[in-house]
């Protein structure tokens, strides 16, 4: 396999390493300085920094062309941002994922044990968004033909939280 890739929400670029290391080029956006300094280092370890890039940025506001992206994984960054900024989100992916390319997204399910029906909340300044899989089906199906859904429990680290992992394709 080859193409490009992008981690949205790349945090400490584990996505981005694995990618990398089985032929993408990878590159990784988060918010979070440390986080991108870390994940430069383990690109270094791992000695795939010939095929990865790693910056400080919003997923917002991407700076790459159109129709830079083979593939776009997002492993929890939709699920903090608030309702008010999904179209924006979803304008920039759409924006700079190719024609047919592949998007997997990881969101928070709203059949977390502990969570009580409740759909959102802040922990601090951080947002939480808790979501019904037609809801994920609902923001996304104009744009996507959803290839497949799985719901998982993770356990560690606590606490415990279920999972919604989808699999689609841009149309």
């Amino acid at each position: 396999p080859s193409g490009k890739v992008l981690d949205l929400g790349c945090g400490e670029g584990r996505i981005c390493i694995f990618f990398a290391k089985n032929g993408f080029e990878a590159y990784g956006i988060d918010f979070a300085k440390g986080a991108i300094e870390r994940a430069k280092k383990f690109a270094e370890k791992m000695k795939v920094t010939y095929k990865t890039d790693f910056r400080v940025g919003n997923v917002l506001s991407l700076p790459y062309p159109k129709n830079f992206f083979d593939v776009a994984v997002d492993w929890s960054a939709f699920d903090h941002i608030e309702p008010k900024n999904w179209d924006l989100y979803l304008k920039n992916l759409l924006r700079v994922l190719k024609p047919s390319g592949f998007y997997i997204l990881t969101v928070f399910s709203i059949n977390t044990p502990w969570l009580n029906n409740k759909k959102w909340y802040y922990s601090g300044d951080a947002y939480f968004h808790f979501f019904e899989e037609e809801k994920i089906k609902e923001i996304f199906n104009k744009y996507f033909k959803i290839i497949k859904i799985q719901e998982r429990l993770k356990t560690k680290p606590k606490p415990v939280f279920m999972f919604y992992h989808f699999l689609m394709r841009k149309k």
